[in-house]
């Protein structure tokens, strides 16, 4: 069982809030949050923390668009805080 890639994860974030957009263009980031943190499962999140912290953020921050790179690691980091 490999872990989760953190670009693949950040990918999979940015498709989430895309589609959130899409539903709800007015969502506030704590709504986006939410949404993001609801899809994936919580055993995902704890090895996207690992990964992230040993990760390139600056490699990642490149995949992303740039308007939602901030929000993507804004919710990558929120994880590794307490709940």
């Amino acid at each position: 069982h490999s872990s989760p890639n953190p670009a693949n994860v950040a990918l999979a974030i940015q498709g989430l809030l895309k589609l959130l957009a899409e539903t709800n263009p007015t969502a506030t980031d704590d709504e986006q949050k939410a949404f993001v943190t609801a899809a994936i499962p919580s055993a995902v999140r704890q090895q996207v923390i690992a990964a992230w912290q040993s990760a390139s953020k600056g490699a990642i921050e490149k995949m992303l668009d740039a308007r939602y790179v901030n929000v993507a690691i804004a919710i990558i980091e929120s994880w590794s805080g307490p709940d």
